[in-house]
């Protein structure tokens, strides 16, 4: 007799299938297996037979199973809840937000999804708002973008969903404060497009009465002479210690080059492998065109990578800029995310008392005032070259708690 396939038993002269339901489904369920006959005795028709029975309980016992995570996640919260008293609403509105923290941070590690994170809030709270989240691939896709538009305007908004997830948080005050932050570190062009984001995301809402305004609408950004540039500075010592620490691996090739060697952003992604010679614990950089005249120069730099240092050099600017401002939590205006690793290796070489000339040189400055106002000194010839990338690299060496420069950038 041919064994019988998975799931399934022989009553008499007919197969059945045949899964076991839980315990703790069993009430919900009404028994303690699902069972159908297959109506044949033959082991070959019941393999095929048995397929869509077994998804089909399988199916049911993973929403049940959904629906458990989503009350006990809600219960657990709910009980805290409750225990605060109605005298301290402060604390009660503390606590919800640490609660909103909390399960986003589980959407995100796939442990609940968007809906169940809806329903755990509500369950909690007796709240009926929204998640940022819910909405934004709904109005995308109701959007005539092009794909690279619908990439940006995606980015935008979970930016926004992860600072503030829920849709009542985004308040008049809270959009003008974010368009202010925005103009501080993007040319106006630049913000207006990203307003139109979040602007056309609650013009959605509001067309389907899910708002009832739209705090994006008509704000005024501020005028260029309102927002002067800020001296920039170096990232100091345990600056740079924490930023490197805290690099997620997809950046950390490209952030401890800029480290190490003090280049633009811009040029450090315009290098591809035909422009790096290796030379012993140096690397040789050929920048072929920059940002002045005299940017185009060949520098070398203590450590190893391969290049090109990112797959994707459009989100590398957003990425650099996000690890500095959210990932580590430096908001201090008088830094740059990508800039003040220039300032830093141009101010570390001018104390480890390089000549000017030679500091220019290095960092692709053409007059030595430029050198000495802005930033440090740099390098004319190969030994001194080599010295100044040294001196770069072993002010962080000893700051760098993941291992050496080495062995941290490397990217295969």
């Amino acid at each position: 007799m041919s064994k019988l396939p998975p799931h399934t038993f022989r009553r008499n002269a007919t197969i059945y299938a045949r899964l076991k339901v839980p315990k703790r489904f069993q009430e919900q369920v009404g028994k303690q297996a699902f069972v159908a006959s297959l109506q044949t005795d033959s082991p070959a028709i019941a393999a095929r037979l048995v397929r869509p029975f077994i998804a089909r309980w399988k199916h049911r016992l993973a929403q049940l199973e959904a629906e458990d995570i989503v009350e006990r996640e809600a219960a657990l919260w709910r009980e805290n809840l409750e225990l605060m008293s109605d005298e301290d609403p402060l604390q009660r509105e503390a606590l919800e937000g640490v609660m909103v923290d909390a399960v986003i941070s589980k959407v995100d590690s796939g442990w609940l999804s968007e809906t169940q994170a809806k329903a755990v809030i509500k369950g909690a709270t007796g709240d009926t708002d929204d998640l940022v989240s819910s909405h934004i691939e709904n109005y995308i896709s109701a959007m005539d973008l092009s794909e690279r538009n619908q990439n940006d305007y995606r980015r935008v908004l979970k930016e926004i969903a992860k600072e503030k997830p829920l849709v009542s948080q985004w308040t008049r005050k809270v959009a003008v404060e974010y368009a202010v932050e925005l103009c501080n570190r993007h040319p106006q062009s630049t913000v207006s497009k990203y307003l139109a984001a979040p602007r056309g995301l609650w013009g959605y809402l509001y067309d389907r009465e899910m708002v009832e305004g739209n705090p994006w609408r008509g704000i005024k950004l501020p005028k260029k002479d309102a927002l002067k540039n800020v001296d920039k500075r170096p990232f100091s010592d345990d600056e740079a210690a924490l930023i490197l620490s805290r690099c997620p691996e997809n950046i950390k090739p490209l952030v401890t080059f800029l480290a190490a060697s003090g280049v633009r952003i811009s040029e450090a992604l315009g290098l591809t492998a035909d422009d790096v010679t290796v030379d012993g614990d140096f690397v040789w950089i050929d920048i072929k065109e920059g940002k002045t005249d005299n940017s185009p120069r060949k520098i070398p730099a203590l450590g190893s990578w391969s290049f090109p240092l990112t797959n994707e050099p459009d989100m590398a600017s957003d990425r650099v800029r996000n690890l500095v401002k959210r990932r580590v939590g430096l908001s201090d205006p008088s830094i740059s995310a990508a800039h003040s690793w220039r300032h830093r290796a141009s101010t570390k070489a001018f104390e480890a008392g390089h000549p000017e000339t030679e500091i220019a040189a290095f960092l692709g400055h053409g007059h030595q005032n430029i050198s000495r106002a802005r930033y440090g000194k740099n390098a004319i010839n190969v030994e001194a070259q080599k010295a100044i990338a040294r001196s770069v690299a072993d002010s962080l060496l000893l700051n760098v708690e993941h291992g050496n420069l080495k062995g941290a950038t490397k990217n295969e």
